[in-house]
């Protein structure tokens, strides 16, 4: 798999992130914003690794983006 290729991927999920993020908050509950909150934060995470990767940064594959 190329590096784009796992960009590609990565951007792939951050958009199932946002779409779920705007479902949950238009069409299920949205004076309950924590699960939309989550999703977002999830795109916004899987929207940098996909940066990241395609500017050739490294960076560690773990849950703490410090």
């Amino acid at each position: 798999m190329t590096t784009l290729d796992l960009a590609k991927e990565w951007l792939r999920y951050a958009k199932s992130d946002l779409n779920t993020a705007k479902h949950m908050f238009n069409d299920v509950n949205p004076k309950e914003t924590e699960i939309s909150c989550y999703h977002s934060q999830q795109c916004a995470e899987k929207s940098l690794k996909a940066y990241l990767i395609v500017s050739k940064k490294e960076f560690p594959f773990i849950h703490d983006m410090v």
